[in-house]
């Protein structure tokens, strides 16, 4: 049997998925901040309004366009899902923190990040070389099983399966599980590019039962549609990707492997840009990860309002362990834990970025 250990899905959740997040919006701001700070496509939305949409209460709204970061939970699309949102106006170092994160901060400087290579057009084997696994990594993919201990389909599994009758017990398995680890993942990375969330294989947790991954993002997209925050055609890729994407999309794909709780995690990103209107949104879509939870989504957007451009970021991650005995509680607590990390994360980069800029690190925006 697979041994399974509960894990907090907050705590996997570090600067690699947050920030980096954060710093494709935050490089859109030049050209927004060239533009009128009022919306200009007839929403009446303001940013009090906004925030109130995404479940923030009036203490918090003040706070936000005092200058502060502010976190609020999200209504779960589903009860095993962890969900928050967090707001901020924009200082003006913004621009010179986004270029920081995205020069690597976010991923190659985060200390839990082992390996991770970008994925280019149809994909190739020559995009994962860079991925290595270690001895424990090969006897844990090579004695998988259905069950929570790892996040694979029956096709994955029976292709393991083959693979250690194959071997044996006394050759070297190394190459030959690290290949198969390989072409796992550019299946799955080919399956979403041609088919989107209907292409992502449910993960096998018995003999007759699984986990949609595709249906739990599904969920999630369509819970962040019914905030009505987020323009209508970014829903649209949110949910209909790779049919019919709108002009202006740019987007990129990587595998990251790196440790959360002592142990390593492999997983498959997408993230895109979409600029619409008065609006600039970005996701970053996790479509695949190994273990620990099944799937993560955020959301970030720029949004020019009367009192300055406010930055707005939604996550929403599934997990099997947030369900059974106790699960509202650790909902509860994973909810509080992720917020406190990714306020933490975003005021250590804004004390990097403002000492770097000849200020004090308790010089913010002044608040009423």
């Amino acid at each position: 049997m697979s041994r399974v250990t509960f894990w907090h899905p907050a705590r996997g959740l570090t600067a690699r998925s947050v920030l980096s997040g954060l710093a494709v919006c935050l490089l859109a701001l030049p050209g927004i901040a060239a533009e009128e700070t009022a919306p200009r496509n007839g929403d009446s939305s303001t940013g009090p309004q906004i925030l109130a949409k995404l479940g923030f209460g009036t203490k918090g709204v003040q706070r936000v366009l005092a200058g502060h970061l502010e976190a609020a939970p999200l209504a779960p699309s589903l009860k095993r899902e962890l969900s928050l949102a967090l707001a901020f106006l924009v200082d003006p170092g913004a621009h010179e923190m986004a270029q920081k994160l995205d020069n690597g901060l976010a991923i190659r400087d985060d200390p839990d990040t082992i390996s991770f290579g970008e994925i280019r057009g149809k994909g190739s084997e020559q995009d994962f070389l860079a991925l290595h696994l270690d001895d424990k990594d090969v006897e844990r993919w090579l004695h998988a099983e259905a069950g929570e201990g790892m996040n694979l389909s029956s096709g994955e599994l029976a292709q393991l399966d083959a693979l250690r009758k194959r071997l044996g017990d006394t050759q070297p398995v190394t190459d030959a599980v690290s290949e198969v680890v390989r072409n796992i993942l550019l299946a799955r990375y080919r399956a979403y590019r041609a088919s989107g969330l209907a292409g992502i294989a449910p993960y096998q947790r018995g003999r007759s039962r699984v986990t949609d991954a595709g249906r739990e993002l599904r969920g999630a997209s369509l819970a962040s549609k019914k905030l009505g925050v987020f323009p209508a055609a970014f829903d649209e890729v949110l949910l209909e990707y790779p049919k019919e994407l709108p002009p202006g999309l740019e987007e990129d794909f990587y595998w990251l492997q790196y440790r959360a709780h002592g142990e390593r995690v492999l997983m498959l990103a997408h993230r895109f840009s979409v600029p619409e209107d008065d609006y600039y949104v970005s996701v970053q879509r996790q479509f695949y990860v190994s273990r620990g939870y099944n799937v993560e989504q955020s959301l970030s957007a720029l949004v020019p309002s009367s009192q300055g451009t406010l930055v707005i970021y939604t996550n929403r991650t599934v997990s099997d362990q947030l369900e059974g005995f106790g699960a509202s509680m650790r909902r509860s607590i994973g909810n509080k834990l992720l917020a406190s990390q990714l306020k933490g994360l975003y005021e250590k980069i804004r004390e990097d970025v403002t000492v770097s800029k000849g200020k004090r690190p308790d010089q913010k925006r002044s608040s009423n």
